[in-house]
C-alpha cells in the first residue's frame, strides 16, 4: 500500500526484516505500491521450488531437517513441483546454511559482526550535518554507510556469511568486496588494500576477506594515475603539534604541510585530500575557497579549537569533526 516500508511491514506482521528480504530475493527499496511480498508465518523463509528441488536438498541448503519441511508444508517426501511455494522454518538461534552445508553465521546468527575487530566508528549511518553527503530519504545530507578507523593492513572479515557477488574497483569505494548475505542483504566493504576472496564463492561470517588500505592512498590499479602521496595541510595549527599530527597523517598516506598565509590562492592551484583548520578569524575564507575550488570541493576538513557556536557556524562547509585543544594522541588518531 502507499506509504508502506520494510520496517512498517515487519512491525505489522511481527517479523524480522531479514526474514522478509530472505523470502523476497532481489527486493528493492523503497517499496512500491502494489508490490506483492512473500511473508513467512514463522521465523524462516518462503521459497519457490525449482526444477530438481526436493525436501532433502532444501533441508541441506537451509540447515534444517527434511521432516520439518515435509511436516510444516504437508507434502510427501518426493520431488517437488517447480513453482510450488513452501515455508521453511529456521531456528533464529542457528540461522541458515551456506551452499556448502556449513552455518552461514557461526559466530552471531542473524547479526552483523564488526568487520574490523576492535575498531571504532568515526561516522555512523544516517542523517548528518556533513554538507558533502548527498540527500536521501527526505534528509538534506545522509551517510549511507558506516566508517571505521583502522590501521593500514588490518584484516577485514565478513560481517555476515553469504556469497561474494562483487570484487574490484568501484569509484569512491576504491577496491571493494560485495557480499550478498544468506538473508539477501548486501554488504559492501570499501577502501581495501587486498582481497582474499573470489566472486561466486561462499564465505562464512568472520572469514577474512581482505585488508584495510588508507583512504586517499594511490590505487594499485594500472588504470588509475595517481601521485606518490596524497596531500594535506595544517592551517594556523601550533608547530608544537608537528610531532603529533604529521606522523599520523603519513601513517594514513597523506603528506601534510603547515600553512599560514596565501591559502585561498594555493587551493585554486593545488589539490589536497584533507586539512586541519584552527577555527579562527581566517577559517571561513579558507573554507569558502576550498568549496569553490574544482579540485578541493570534496576535501575533508577538520576543525581545531573554537567554541560550540563557532563549530555550528562552520557546519555548512561540511566540517567532518571539531576537536578541542590541547589535542592528545587518541584524538589525533581519530582525527586522521
Amino acid at each position: 500500500m502507499p506509504g508502506d516500508s520494510l520496517e512498517s511491514v515487519a512491525a505489522a506482521f511481527r517479523l524480522r526484516l531479514r526474514d522478509i528480504t530472505w523470502s523476497n530475493p532481489g527486493l528493492r527499496l523503497p517499496l512500491k505500491a502494489g508490490k506483492i511480498l512473500r511473508l513467512p508465518p514463522v521465523p524462516g523463509v518462503v521459497v519457490v521450488a525449482r526444477s530438481g528441488d526436493s525436501p532433502a536438498s532444501l533441508a541441506a541448503s537451509y540447515g534444517v531437517d527434511s521432516s520439518t519441511i515435509i511436516g510444516f508444508n504437508h507434502i510427501n517426501d518426493q520431488q517437488l513441483t517447480p513453482g510450488a511455494i513452501l515455508v521453511i522454518p529456521v531456528d533464529p538461534a542457528l540461522g541458515p546454511n551456506l551452499s556448502t552445508g556449513v552455518p552461514a553465521d557461526p559466530i552471531a546468527a542473524g547479526q552483523l559482526l564488526c568487520p574490523v575487530r576492535g575498531s571504532h566508528i568515526i561516522q555512523g549511518f544516517g542523517p548528518t550535518s556533513f554538507a558533502l553527503e548527498p540527500s536521501f530519504g527526505g534528509y538534506a545530507h545522509f551517510h549511507t554507510g558506516v566508517d571505521l578507523i583502522a590501521e593500514y593492513g588490518t584484516p577485514i572479515v565478513a560481517a555476515a556469511g553469504g556469497k561474494v557477488t562483487g570484487v574490484g574497483f568501484s569509484g569512491a569505494f576504491g577496491l571493494r568486496v560485495e557480499i550478498t548475505d544468506s538473508f539477501g542483504l548486501v554488504e559492501i566493504y570499501a577502501h581495501m588494500q587486498e582481497v582474499t576472496v573470489d566472486v561466486g564463492k561462499p564465505v562464512q561470517q568472520g572469514q577474512k576477506i581482505g585488508r584495510v588500505v588508507v583512504v586517499g592512498e594511490p590505487s594499485p590499479s594500472p588504470d588509475v594515475v595517481s601521485d606518490p602521496l596524497a596531500a594535506g595541510f595544517l592551517h594556523q595549527v601550533l608547530c608544537t603539534l608537528d610531532d603529533l599530527l604529521l606522523p599520523f597523517f603519513r601513517q594514513f598516506g597523506i603528506e601534510a604541510v603547515f600553512m599560514s598565509g596565501g591559502v585561498p590562492e594555493r587551493l585554486q592551484k593545488e589539490k589536497f585530500e584533507a586539512c586541519v583548520l584552527h577555527l579562527g578569524s581566517e577559517a571561513q575564507a579558507v573554507m569558502d575557497s576550498a568549496r569553490r575550488s574544482a579540485s578541493n570541493s570534496r576535501m575533508i576538513i577538520y576543525g581545531l579549537g573554537g567554541s560550540a557556536q563557532e563549530a555550528m557556524r562552520f557546519s555548512k562547509y561540511g566540517v567532518n569533526a571539531v576537536f578541542q585543544e590541547p589535542l592528545d594522541r587518541p584524538a589525533a588518531l581519530k582525527l586522521v
